[in-house]
């Protein structure tokens, strides 16, 4: 790629987090087969991190982490992103992060958990680092809301958990230095995308439909209210929102979803990004992402892939719901189960994921594969294909590809 400069990957989308460990894979199989496996580890590891994080790292029952851990890993947006980037729908670690940082120095050793959240927080880098950012500024928002309303009950804990946290700062900073400095200050690395982000905001209208890989959309086809296929970042069904609403109301007294749903809010109203649109035309009415976007680290924040978060704490809800209910006792313990799996599976019956759209790879050309144009490099030269392979037209890295990277 841009030879014979290269590519600054740490400045771009670099996947050394999942791309290493498929190495055996795509030497052996090729980088097809690798794409695919790790679109299926993606999606199904993610769901099973939040499954046993819930399960075993919260105390919430296996049913109930089983609904939580299936939606967080196969809702609509995690689908959109699917075919085009592992890197986003690979939220393995997250769950563990989220685990990790909210119990950091419970027991006293602070230390451990400091560099246990270190050693995540690197790999997660070298997986997604708008992930990680999200996650990060999730949590945190997520601790102080929660430790405001419950300051007798952790104010014994703040000094454990920021000596853990800087016990994370300190080892993840260390080991992340020289590629965050290749990433912000080493060749071809820039500052800033925003001018090329006025387009990816989620549609206020999208929260209330089924995209366009559910199930329902099969039965009530919707236009495609996002940027592209690949951003359908909400796209909750009519049913999942005012569900959850309801939710909420019912366990309000629990400082927990209070806020849980405060993220949510604050991270659905960043994803309209700076101005609102709805059904596919601006409202006139200003987003808050517009007092946000130009700011250090958040000026290349897609902001539409905000709804990958408020996709995270749906699922979370529904999981500590779906836990309650299963803790009724006495006469209403029955009703209660009617009627929350009748309400379960209006909302999550419609957003069942339908197959991924595949499209036939045109084969390789008999020039390229049989090593034909050996004869015509020499001197470190390099083959360009005309015209040059951008996200349109990847054929010239697929070339490259199948000769082993030969030129």
């Amino acid at each position: 790629m841009n030879a014979p400069d290269g590519v600054n990957l740490m400045a771009n989308t670099s996947v050394l987090g999942l791309a290493i460990p498929v190495l055996p894979v795509t030497w052996l199989l090729g980088p097809a087969v690798s794409y695919v496996l790790l679109v299926t580890l993606g999606l199904a590891g993610t769901a099973a991190a939040w499954y046993w994080v819930l399960s075993h790292g919260f105390g919430l029952s296996r049913v109930a982490a089983f609904v939580g851990g299936g939606f967080c890993g196969f809702a609509p947006a995690m689908l959109s992103h699917a075919s085009w980037h592992p890197n986003i729908i690979s939220q393995f670690l997250v769950p563990f992060i989220v685990w990790r940082a909210v119990l950091m120095g419970r027991n006293g050793r602070w230390f451990r958990d400091g560099v246990v959240l270190a050693l995540l927080v690197v790999w997660q880098a070298f997986i997604n680092e708008e992930i990680l950012l999200f996650t990060a500024w999730a949590v945190g928002v997520f601790v102080v809301l929660y430790g405001v309303q419950r300051w007798r009950v952790v104010r014994g804990r703040v000094r454990g958990f920021v000596a853990g946290l800087c016990v994370t700062g300190v080892v993840a900073g260390g080991l992340l230095a020289y590629p965050l400095w290749v990433q912000f200050f080493g060749p071809q690395s820039y500052s800033g995308i925003a001018g090329l982000l006025n387009i990816y905001y989620v549609d206020l209208a999208s929260y209330f439909i089924y995209s366009q890989q559910s199930l329902a959309n099969w039965f009530f086809p919707n236009p495609l209210l996002a940027p592209n296929y690949a951003e359908q970042n909400a796209f909750f069904g009519w049913f999942l929102v005012p569900t959850l609403v309801a939710a909420v109301v019912t366990l309000w007294n629990e400082v927990v979803v209070r806020s849980l749903a405060a993220v949510a809010a604050m991270f659905g109203a960043f994803s309209l990004g700076d101005v609102v649109l709805f059904n596919g035309r601006e409202t006139g009415i200003p987003g808050p992402w517009l007092f946000f976007q130009e700011l250090p680290l958040l000026h290349s924040v897609v902001p539409t892939r905000f709804g990958l978060i408020v996709t995270a704490v749906f699922g979370v809800i529904l999981a500590i719901m779906t836990n309650e209910v299963l803790a009724i006792t006495g006469r209403y313990r029955l009703p209660g189960y009617i009627s929350w799996g009748l309400a379960l599976a209006l909302v999550l019956v419609p957003l069942i994921p339908t197959q991924l759209v595949m499209t036939e790879r045109p084969d390789v050309p008999k020039f390229i594969i049989a090593g034909e144009w050996r004869p015509y490099l020499a001197g470190g030269r390099t083959l360009v294909p005309v015209p040059l392979a951008d996200t349109n037209r990847p054929e010239g890295m697929r070339w490259a590809a199948a000769t082993n990277i030969g030129f």
